[in-house]
């Protein structure tokens, strides 16, 4: 299975996304990568997502953003965005049929707010939030609708 994490800046949310999956996969032959709506390439996580990962053991030293384009859309089977907006987005790249809210896995579906320039407590509820709506998916492994 391949997951592609999707938010605008492709430093904050998309990366903690894919490397808390990447954790909580394990072994499941998952693949995981992500990118942003509004992304240029090359970037790094910004210093907070970077220490609220390795707070939680993971690290994202190495990534390095990536911007959102049909090519990477069509690598994916899943598609898993933070925001309406996002989703819209996939949708207009013809990807529509990948694409899930996050959130609705954990049966809110709401936006998951973009943290960056709003201090690290914002960052650790991004963590929370995405690590309780990836647990789900992994259990669910199937879109929610």
């Amino acid at each position: 299975m391949r997951v592609l994490f999707v938010c605008t800046g492709n430093t904050c949310r998309s990366p903690l996304g894919a490397a808390i999956l990447e954790r909580l996969a394990g072994e499941k032959g998952v693949e995981v990568r992500s990118a942003g709506t509004g992304a240029g390439a090359g970037s790094p996580a910004t210093e907070e997502a970077r220490r609220v990962a390795e707070r939680h053991g993971l690290s994202l030293e190495r990534h390095r953003s990536l911007p959102l384009e049909p090519e990477v859309l069509a690598w994916a089977d899943h598609v898993l965005v933070m925001e309406n907006y996002h989703k819209r987005t996939v949708e207009r790249l013809g990807a529509g049929e990948k694409v899930t809210l996050l959130s609705e896995y954990g049966g809110d579906g709401r936006d998951i707010d973009d943290p960056f320039g709003m201090g690290e407590a914002s960052y650790e509820r991004v963590y929370e939030l995405l690590e309780t709506y990836l647990a789900q998916f992994l259990t669910t492994e199937r879109h929610p609708k």
